[in-house]
């Protein structure tokens, strides 16, 4: 048609999939619990300890002598006569920690061995029956997982042990930085300080956790499933067809009603999200990157560095942006309930979100 103007009436024919309407159900009768975590002396030795042996140094031993010592093993796969099986590893080199091995029988193995000792061993036994980290520490697709044979021969190639640090003052600037503490007391202060910070970084991402499962819970609102789903086949048909996207669709829903009731509260508690929220909360994250490298009191010139670096990813802000919406939602959520306080140790926290998670 080029004529529209004298070409008449014309029909238009539209599907529409309209947002549902729907109130936010929360509110004080909501209650949960924000739990104190205590920090006992038992923790911030044994902090203490694996600080001074992340710090320490490796030294070669002829001989194994605890579930310490680190073992460098030659693994060869074998078939059923003991031999080196044909087109399988062999003589790869693995590093193995036996105080990380599950199974008691493999861990009794690889202690008290000796350098150039062969040994028998489930090679799924050895790493825990993680698949990733077998393939990885053999050099394999994951593909070949399925036609691997378990049992290997191990030799035993290098032994060395960890000789932790001293606790002295080149110790405590290494951990802590240049002059934060001087003498053994402070430095378990310090430690003790920077656990129960910690701690009450885990007792808050479990209080969001069951924030988010109580907004999934009060908002189980209709959606426009048929429209959704027509107009998912339609916009993303690489992804989904009649075939799936019932299967597909079912999570798709969950995350869009997610999605509907944080907008939901962001509208009607004015979240906003300035330019100085988005570089905090860059720099916070940056932050916490390095210290999972093991540097736990970067440089902020460094931080900064790395910050801009990771800036370069046009992704990497909106994901920033995100994280900091979903933080302010909930912190309009924290305003709307109750929530009491509960001191707990360590263990028992741990074992409540377990069960939370399962």
């Amino acid at each position: 048609i080029t004529d529209f103007d004298n070409y008449g009436d014309f029909t238009f024919h539209f599907d529409l999939g309209l947002a549902p309407s729907f109130d936010l159900n929360v509110s004080t009768k909501d209650t949960l619990t924000r739990y104190e975590i205590e920090v006992d002396q038992k923790e911030v030795d044994t902090e203490i300890k694996n600080l001074a042996r992340q710090n320490g140094t490796l030294e070669n031993k002829d001989k194994s002598e605890t579930d310490n010592d680190s073992l460098v093993l030659l693994v060869t796969e074998v078939d059923e006569n003991g031999a080196h099986k044909d087109g399988g590893i062999f003589e790869q080199e693995v590093t193995v920690l036996p105080e990380v091995v599950k199974d008691e029988a493999t861990k009794k193995k690889l202690v008290g061995v000796s350098v150039d000792d062969v040994l028998e061993l489930d090679i799924f036994d050895l790493f825990n029956h993680n698949d990733l980290v077998v393939t990885q520490s053999l050099g394999i697709e994951k593909e070949a997982i399925s036609t691997l044979n378990k049992t290997f021969t191990a030799k035993v190639k290098q032994i060395r042990a960890v000789v932790a640090a001293e606790l002295n003052k080149a110790f405590f600037d290494m951990v802590m930085g240049q002059d934060v503490c001087a003498t053994v007391e402070e430095f378990e202060a310090k430690i003790k300080e920077n656990l129960g910070s910690y701690y009450a970084g885990e007792a808050e991402r479990q209080l969001e956790a069951e924030i988010n499962a109580v907004l999934d819970k009060n908002h189980t609102f209709s959606m426009p499933d048929e429209f959704l789903k027509k107009w998912l086949q339609e916009t993303k048909p690489e992804t989904y067809t009649a075939d799936n996207v019932e299967e597909l669709y079912a999570k798709e829903s969950v995350i869009l009603r997610k999605q509907l009731v944080r907008e939901k509260v962001a509208e009607e508690h004015n979240v906003e999200v300035s330019d100085e929220d988005i570089n905090q909360a860059s720099f916070a994250y940056t932050a916490q990157m390095l210290r999972q490298y093991g540097l736990n009191n970067p440089d902020p010139a460094m931080v900064q560095n790395f910050e801009t670096s990771n800036r370069q990813d046009k992704n990497y802000l909106m994901r920033i942006r995100d994280v900091v919406v979903e933080k302010k939602v909930l912190n309009s959520v924290k305003e709307l309930i109750t929530i009491k306080t509960k001191k707990i140790n360590v263990d028992k926290f741990y074992d409540m979100v377990k069960d939370f998670s399962k």
